[in-house]
């Protein structure tokens, strides 16, 4: 089977913007977790990517609001489990963190 070129171009450009991750919930969740890593930058985090793109939502005045779990010093003895609620805004292709905030 022969695909015309049209349509291979168009193929691969979808296959490259969904891949590309640009998308405002990817930024937001990028923008979040890089906050939480300049916050923790001598401890060792986890936390929950897909539940932190699956909670976002856009307020009314247009931030986005994420929130997930987030394990901090994991396996240590200091040991803490808490929710990590993000604010984000979005503009030029650029995520701010406007508010980082942490939920025991």
């Amino acid at each position: 089977m022969k695909w015309p070129t049209a349509s291979v171009a168009v193929l691969v450009t979808m296959l490259m913007l969904g891949c590309a991750a640009t998308d405002d919930a990817s930024l937001a969740v990028k923008t979040c977790t890089d906050g939480v890593a300049e916050k923790f930058n001598d401890k060792k985090f986890t936390i929950d990517k897909d539940a932190l793109r699956a909670s976002v939502n856009v307020a009314e005045n247009g931030l986005l609001m994420l929130s997930a779990p987030i394990t901090i010093s994991p396996g240590m003895t200091d040991e803490a489990r808490q929710t990590v609620q993000c604010k984000v805004r979005i503009a030029d292709g650029k995520g701010d963190l406007i508010a980082l905030s942490f939920i025991w």
